[in-house]
């Protein structure tokens, strides 16, 4: 250490510290302390911010068997015609009375849809066929099973009933996919189950549907047309295709067919 000093000539030298050493050493020892609550400082940040690394857990989800059939039921005219183990048919109340004679036609057309969409299956690669009655489904079958829905509008409410209710505002198609384990029914191979009662509404059933794993057709308006029943074949049909287009997309997304563009 230096300190400034004049000599005779009046100009400003330098010289070394002569001063006592305990002052040396206490300039020196602050010095450390300084460095020391650095140091302690940059420490405790470092310590503070500091983050566990951990291996992250791996979750994996069993996708369902390739099936070695898929039974595809008739489309149901009237809660009699579900299946007990069908999970739609326990969601949707009864309809209103129909005539024996108009129950024997939708019925007709809900065989008409179940063979047209067999046909679709068939196409995309996959075993199917129709359900025969009586007949149990095997572990590991696909089962797809639907009804047909009369939504009855009463200002804002929506009732929703099974069948071709023709004095109802709009009529549709609700359907649902599902495969058999040893434990019995489950694995929905949609996104989930949707769980509607005879009151309840479907939202915005394109929406609702995504949400729910249930499949909802478009909507063929009636409002008590007297041409409804002439224009239901060909609702039928387009009702079909929507049908086949979403089971496809599921079919691609379990791996069982592969994604073509």
């Amino acid at each position: 250490m230096e300190h400034q000093c004049c000599n005779r000539a009046g100009r400003r030298v330098a010289r070394p510290f002569s001063g006592p050493p305990f002052l040396r050493a206490s300039t020196l020892w602050k010095d450390r302390r300084v460095l020391a609550l650095c140091l302690l400082a940059a420490l405790s940040f470092t310590g503070c911010t500091s983050t566990e690394v951990t291996s992250p857990q791996m979750v994996v989800i069993e996708k369902p068997f390739r099936p070695s059939r898929i039974l595809v039921r008739d489309i149901a005219a009237t809660t009699a015609d579900i299946p007990a183990d069908a999970p739609v048919g326990a969601r949707i109340a009864a309809g209103v009375s129909i005539s024996p004679e108009q129950i024997a036609k939708d019925r007709q057309l809900g065989a008409d849809m179940a063979a047209q969409l067999v046909a679709s299956i068939r196409a995309m690669g996959l075993p199917a066929e129709r359900a025969l009655a009586g007949v149990a489904p095997q572990t590991n079958d696909v089962v797809i099973s639907g009804c047909f829905v009369s939504m009855n509008t009463n200002g804002t409410a929506k009732r929703f009933t099974v069948g071709c209710d023709l004095s109802a505002s709009e009529l549709m198609t609700i359907v649902e996919s599902f495969q058999i384990t040893a434990q019995g029914l489950g694995r929905n191979l949609g996104r989930g189950t949707a769980m509607m009662g005879g009151d309840e509404t479907l939202g915005g059933a394109a929406g609702a549907a995504a949400a729910s794993g249930l499949i909802v057709t478009s909507r063929l308006k009636i409002n008590g047309g007297a041409d409804a029943r002439a224009r239901l074949e060909g609702w039928a049909r387009q009702s079909v295709k929507e049908i086949a287009d979403r089971l496809k997309t599921e079919f691609q997304e379990q791996g069982w067919i592969e994604k073509r563009d």
